[in-house]
């Protein structure tokens, strides 16, 4: 198998395409625990629709997102590998996301 080590990549994810009652389910489970290692929940029990981009270069990743609602971001210890220091960039233009890291406060 070839080493991925050194790689850059660039992902795009989208719900759009997903049946209405599989966009949650999808986004938090396969983008938040398997890409950004991280716990999503929507806000509310609207029409959920959410995109995001992943770059990743060895030691840094940037994730770019955009959600049609309001959601809640939370890294549980569980979801922290110690092996793994790479830095996660995580930036909410549009004020809608709720962070939390290892069970502190949420931070708006």
């Amino acid at each position: 198998m070839a080493s991925t080590e050194g790689a850059v990549s660039c992902i795009h994810f989208s719900t759009r395409d997903l049946p209405k009652r599989e966009r949650v389910p999808f986004w938090r489970e396969y983008f938040g625990r398997h890409v950004i290692r991280a716990h999503i929940e929507a806000l509310s029990k609207g029409d959920f629709d959410a995109q995001g981009t992943l770059w990743s270069v060895p030691g840094v990743r940037v994730h770019w997102s955009a959600y049609s609602e309001g959601a809640r971001i939370l890294r549980p210890r569980e979801l922290i590998n110690a092996d793994d220091d790479n830095i996660a960039l995580l930036i909410d233009c549009s004020g809608t996301t709720r962070f939390s890291q290892a069970g502190s406060r949420d931070r708006a």
